[in-house]
């Protein structure tokens, strides 16, 4: 008689581990399908980095423009200049009930030589570096969406409205503010406190 009552013991524990591994894995797969639910309707998940910082809100945007290969980017006073930009224009924006975003762009070929050239003018928000002068800022900064003058070093300041809701983000078309092309145009502009 023992024998037998060990016998569905063991198929009872079995059987139990089965039902509860199949209700986990069900549970782990309905998340799961939840999670992608969410996604596939362009929802945020709550509390997700991504979130966090996004909100309804006009931006000045203030996009440096250059590359290790040009001599002119290591002339005196332009890496402080564009750090002095970077820090008033941040200033003025939020004095304005605006957020500011600094975005370095860099056409070096190598990703790590363009990165570290960026690291030496200071903090961005945002970096674009490679493919020279078919990086992705640069046609849109310079050829096709606020198209410019093609010579480095050079700085670009633009608004646009940025509209975040639950399930989407629609950004408006961006207003050039102002260009400043070259060494000299850039440290006179820290000069003058980024006036525009």
């Amino acid at each position: 008689m023992t024998k037998p009552l060990s016998h569905v013991l063991r198929w009872v524990w079995l059987v139990s581990t089965l039902i509860m591994a199949t209700t986990i894995t069900a549970a782990y797969i309905r998340r799961d399908r939840a999670s992608a639910d969410r996604a596939a309707e362009g929802r945020f998940a709550q509390g997700a980095p991504l979130r966090r910082n996004l909100r309804t809100t006009d931006e000045i945007i203030a996009v440096f423009i250059g590359g290790s290969f040009c001599g002119a980017t290591s002339m005196p006073g332009l890496r402080e200049a564009v750090e002095t930009l970077n820090r008033e224009l941040a200033s003025r924006a939020v004095a304005q009930g605006k957020t500011f975003v600094s975005v370095g762009v860099a056409l070096d070929w190598s990703i790590q030589e363009g990165s570290s050239f960026l690291r030496d003018f200071g903090s961005f928000n945002e970096i674009v570096v490679g493919r020279n002068w078919l990086n992705s800022a640069v046609i849109q900064y310079i050829w096709r969406g606020i198209p410019g003058n093609a010579s480095l070093p050079q700085m670009v300041l633009l608004e646009r409205h940025v509209n975040v809701r639950e399930a989407s983000i629609t950004v408006g078309e961006e207003r050039l503010l102002a260009r400043k092309v070259g060494v000299t145009e850039i440290v006179e502009w820290a000069a003058q406190r980024g006036a525009f």
